[in-house]
């Protein structure tokens, strides 16, 4: 008697976890998401690109980069000695080191401390200058 008890409650167990098992395949399914398209949103930054190109850069009358640059907001040319002095970029009060500068996409800088002397770029081959302020540029 007591044999039969404990058959019935294995059998009653076994069919008891057969059905939860099959309910929770019945509730399983897979969930086929449709398409998702992502847009671009066109955001203007907070800091307009400066720019200075073709006619506004001979109106000038500056023979180097330094000296054009001068004239972009939030910039401070920092001149070590006259005519063929070092001359190097501020924006925005960060050094001299926080600035990349850049010609036809190749970086420039010297490789002992990083700062550029923009004296001796002129600006006779020059067709615009930028200044983008973060990282901005499609170049980073």
């Amino acid at each position: 008697m007591r044999n039969l008890k404990t058959i019935i409650i294995c059998c009653s167990l076994i069919l008891l976890s057969c059905r939860i098992a099959s309910a929770q395949i019945i509730h399983d399914s897979i969930l086929e998401l449709q398409q998702v398209n992502i847009l671009k949103n066109n955001v203007k930054a907070v800091v307009p690109v400066q720019e200075l190109k073709g006619a506004e850069l001979e109106a000038l009358n500056s023979h180097s980069v330094a000296d054009a640059v001068r004239f972009f907001a939030g910039v401070q040319i920092k001149d070590y000695g006259g005519v063929g002095g070092l001359k190097t970029i501020d924006v925005r009060g960060m050094g001299s080191q926080h600035v990349a500068v850049f010609y036809d996409g190749i970086q420039l800088g010297n490789a002992q401390n990083g700062i550029v002397d923009l004296g001796k770029f002129s600006l006779d081959d020059m067709e615009m200058i930028s200044l983008y302020n973060g990282q901005k540029s499609n170049i980073f």
